[in-house]
């Protein structure tokens, strides 16, 4: 029982009440309320299974969204709205390789309407991959305009890695022509034309610029024979008789800037 004290002011007591006992804890049968031990841990072996199955099926998301973005970006579908973020996520996956990656960002360069960052994806793509010719002269192309000098150590680049690279001898050409040095764009354009005689494109045409440096000399009658040269030539590719389809030096699609996947499958 407890105590009680007077207090000196007044007539209350206070109560110490007794110490409770001590009991042990009832035992729960099993199958009524709570878990047992074994039952726990099925649950919580069921729910790391499931962990590891949505972890697997998220992979294979992933690994189905990249290859999707390998075929916009690297099989070239640029008309694709989604074509840049595409590039964008076959740059950032983790485990592409790097000339796979290097493409990627030579093809974002070629459709970025931004000029600096396309230089910018460029000087990435020749530092991961610059055994591939098409980038330094992608490269020439983007410094064409404003520096001519840089462009042609980029074009000579190129002819060095693919000797047979009649666009990017054409491209030299354009340099030399920027700089004034017309009789080597006059042989720079003729190396071009050498080694692809029959091919013509809008992006490619070493008779139509060799007679336009030849303008640019006086030699008149030399460019008149230049296009002459070029006109049957011009014809057959408007019908598309021509060899455009076929392969080509630095790639299938050479006189493109894009760098398609089937280009990058061999080291």
């Amino acid at each position: 029982m407890g105590s009680c004290a007077r207090a000196r002011s007044g007539r209350w007591c206070t109560t110490t009440p007794p110490p409770r006992r001590w009991r042990r804890p009832r035992s729960r049968p099993s199958g009524t309320t709570g878990a047992s031990c074994t039952e726990g841990y099925g649950v919580r072996t069921a729910l790391a299974m499931l962990v590891v199955a949505a972890t697997a099926l998220q992979g294979t998301a992933a690994a189905r969204t990249l290859e999707q973005a390998r075929r916009v970006c690297l099989e070239v579908d640029h008309n694709d709205p989604a074509f840049a973020e595409a590039c964008a996520q076959v740059i950032e996956s983790p485990g592409v390789g790097p000339r796979e990656r290097a493409a990627a960002l030579n093809n974002r360069a070629t459709m970025s309407a931004d000029p600096q960052r396309a230089l910018r994806d460029l000087d990435q793509a020749i530092a991961l991959a610059p055994g591939i010719a098409k980038l330094f002269n992608n490269r020439g192309l983007a410094l064409l305009s404003d520096d001519p000098r840089r462009a042609l150590a980029d074009f000579d680049a190129a002819v060095r890695l693919d000797a047979q690279y009649a666009v990017a001898w054409t491209n030299r050409g354009g340099a030399l022509f920027a700089l004034k040095r017309y009789d080597e764009a006059i042989a720079s354009y003729s190396e071009a034309s050498d080694w692809r005689p029959a091919t013509l494109s809008p992006l490619y045409n070493p008779y139509n610029d060799r007679a336009q440096a030849k303008e640019a000399k006086g030699d008149l009658a030399g460019a008149v024979r230049d296009r002459t040269q070029m006109a049957p030539l011009f014809e057959a590719a408007s019908r598309g008789d021509s060899d455009l389809a076929g392969p080509n030096a630095s790639g299938l699609r050479s006189w493109e800037p894009f760098i398609l996947r089937s280009e990058i499958s061999a080291p």
